[in-house]
């Protein structure tokens, strides 16, 4: 790795010059969801995964990742494509990887991911979230798991997120 971090076949790849606590935690919490559910990364769709990450390493070089400006920016950025099912399926992880390699809005996928869980969190508590991930282990979709869980679709999520984001941006 030349910068930042990984996790693919099973193993957690660092970037020496990226080692922090805030990318360590996020990188080991991509491992354990996917060894927990027993799923591939493509299983789960990356806002979910990543923002995972992000929630729980939120500090170090992810920190910047978090914060209600980053947030107030994307909201009111006309071309970034605010839908979190965007990012569902492998189609979402090739868009993912397309963002990732061209860097056209990195910061943006990764803000929006954090802040989409942490008020997944917020509004419905961490013990439905832990559900919804050990539902995932038996449920033949993500987007299933998701509804069985939470009573309603991302695609409905993703709206309610968008139009309850405020809050975020004025802390």
């Amino acid at each position: 790795m030349t910068k930042g971090g990984n996790n693919s076949l099973g193993r957690v790849y660092i970037s020496n010059n990226f080692v922090n606590k805030g990318l360590v935690t996020a990188e080991l919490s991509h491992y354990y969801l996917f060894k927990t559910a027993k799923r591939s990364s493509i299983y789960f769709p990356r806002w979910f995964d990543e923002g995972l990450a992000i929630y729980l390493g939120h500090s170090g070089s992810t920190a910047h990742l978090t914060r209600p400006e980053q947030l107030k920016n994307l909201l009111n950025d006309q071309h970034y494509s605010k839908n979190l099912t965007r990012w569902n399926g492998i189609t979402g992880q090739l868009r993912w990887m397309r963002e990732i390699k061209t860097s056209g809005y990195v910061t943006n996928i990764y803000t929006h991911s954090y802040f989409a869980v942490r008020f997944l969190i917020d509004k419905y508590g961490l013990e439905k979230l832990q559900t919804l991930i050990y539902e995932t282990k038996t449920n033949p979709s993500f987007e299933n798991a998701f509804q069985k869980i939470y009573g309603f679709s991302t695609n409905e999520f993703s709206v309610s997120f968008l139009n309850s984001a405020q809050p975020y941006i004025q802390q």
